[in-house]
């Protein structure tokens, strides 16, 4: 069981670099697409006449709040799984205690 959770933190530590990775570029791509609709909501305040401008402020607006999500996402399965690996450390040194407690008891005969 100890070499099982081990391997399984190993794994959870991989993904979580993965998760780190795709955090950061979800929260670039999350405040580029925040620029993005700040700058068209500020064309459309100019030309609030302007039926185009104002589609355009609305696809940045959607696109800003999709990105978002996506980075909130992201950002929650990171937490997840920085979760799961404080679990599993715990677990693993608790499995190390017992056998430990296991090998003295065994090397000390009554």
């Amino acid at each position: 069981r100890l070499t099982e959770n081990k391997t399984k933190l190993e794994n959870l530590e991989k993904s979580l670099l993965k998760q780190e990775e795709a955090l950061d570029n979800s929260l670039a791509k999350s405040q580029a697409s925040a620029n993005k609709n700040r700058d068209a909501a500020d064309r459309l305040q100019d030309k609030a006449e302007n039926k185009k401008a104002a589609k355009r402020a609305a696809r940045a607006a959607r696109k800003a709040q999709k990105d978002a999500k996506r980075a909130r996402k992201a950002d929650n399965r990171k937490t997840s799984i920085e979760k799961d690996i404080r679990n599993l450390q715990k677990k693993i040194e608790k499995d190390e205690k017992e056998l430990e407690k296991l090998n003295i008891e065994t090397a000390m005969p009554n």
